[in-house]
């Protein structure tokens, strides 16, 4: 956002760095809010139709089923090869 303000000064309105300090900004244009453009893209956002929820099952159950079981063979067998490898340097410095 900033750097589209700072386009639209420097090359649309022609603003260099002398004249951007002179910059003001206004709320209020004889007693009348100018930030009607927020207010109007929030209006126009909430006419957009909301999108409906689509479940997309990538794998199934017995898929996620097997996969849990792998990885718990997998983490069982690495833990008791982890703990007799420090068993058996344990016994060796005995």
């Amino acid at each position: 956002m900033t750097n589209f303000i700072y386009l639209l000064a420097s090359k649309g309105y022609k603003f260099d760095n002398q004249s951007f300090p002179n910059i003001v900004f206004q709320k209020k244009a004889a007693d009348t809010s100018i930030g009607w453009a927020l207010g109007y893209m929030l209006n126009l956002t909430n006419m957009i139709p909301a999108e409906q929820a689509s479940i997309l099952k990538a794998t199934t159950f017995s898929s996620w089923a097997a996969l849990i079981f792998l990885f718990v063979v997998i983490l069982l067998v690495a833990l008791i090869l982890l703990f007799g490898t420090f068993r058996s340097s344990k016994q060796e410095t005995i």
